[in-house]
């Protein structure tokens, strides 16, 4: 009996502390890429528009995204990250098009996208049951 509850406190610890861990990632990754792409939206909404500044920053955008990409695969569903992916790419191909009308739309949903991930991700009794 003594053991079945030594077992089962560390099992409860070990998915907590990995739930924290990933909850953290998540955020900080959603974070990263949220400021890139308001940055980037800002730039777009102005008159005069800086398409060299606008080619770096989706390059920029990513790159972050690639390399968190892989980690977030582990334990977020993947239609939820391929729909990022997505509008990202889409975004980076209007920009190296230099057709702008459709890409503030684009970063739009990247960005709502990202916090409905966030959301989706944190722990709460809404996403407990």
């Amino acid at each position: 009996m003594y053991k079945g509850i030594v077992i089962i406190v560390i099992i409860i610890i070990t998915i907590l502390s990995l739930n924290f861990t990933t909850q953290n990632y998540t955020k900080e990754t959603v974070l990263i890429i949220e400021e890139n792409l308001q940055n980037m939206r800002e730039d777009l909404l102005q008159e005069d528009k800086d398409e060299k500044k606008l080619k770096k920053d989706i390059e920029e955008t990513f790159k972050e995204w690639d390399k968190r990409y892989e980690i977030l695969a582990y334990y977020i569903e993947h239609d939820e990250l391929e729909k990022v992916e997505n509008d990202l790419t889409m975004v980076r191909s209007s920009i190296e098009a230099g057709v702008y009308e459709q890409v503030v739309e684009h970063v739009d949903t990247c960005i709502f996208l990202m916090k409905h991930i966030k959301e989706k991700e944190t722990f709460n009794i809404k996403n407990i049951f």
